[in-house]
């Protein structure tokens, strides 16, 4: 790792010590010019760049990403209270579960837009 830190420093950021620039995205610009070019500079001892193995040996397995946001989900367990209400102790809401679960313990999974609630592999 060290030593893509030591060539990261010597191809990017070296050429650019001497320049002045005016704002971020004047700097990123050079950036990003100085890493397009070190992508295209041949492997030591190899007769191929880092963007040709892109091209050949990696862009072709690619997947797409997915259409939706990966959603973070959290688990919990709670107990049915006599109320029949469950409360999520994250942010202290009561959930209602039909009346004949009282005493039960739950397992709740919720999210920023769910919450469900399950009884073994049930969903209440």
């Amino acid at each position: 790792m060290e030593g893509a830190v030591k060539i990261t420093y010597q191809r990017i950021y070296a050429p650019l010590r001497n320049e002045t620039f005016k704002s971020i995205s004047e700097l990123n610009l050079a950036i990003g010019l100085q890493l397009k070019e070190h992508h295209q500079k041949n492997f030591q001892r190899k007769t191929f760049s880092r963007t040709e193995l892109f091209e050949s040996s990696e862009k072709p397995i690619l997947n797409p990403l997915p259409e939706s946001s990966f959603i973070m989900k959290h688990y919990t367990r709670a107990k049915v209270q006599r109320d029949y209400h469950v409360v999520l102790g994250e942010d202290w809401h009561f959930y209602s579960v039909p009346s004949k679960h009282i005493g039960s313990t739950v397992n709740i999974i919720y999210c920023t837009d769910t919450v469900e609630i399950y009884i073994g592999n049930t969903r209440v």
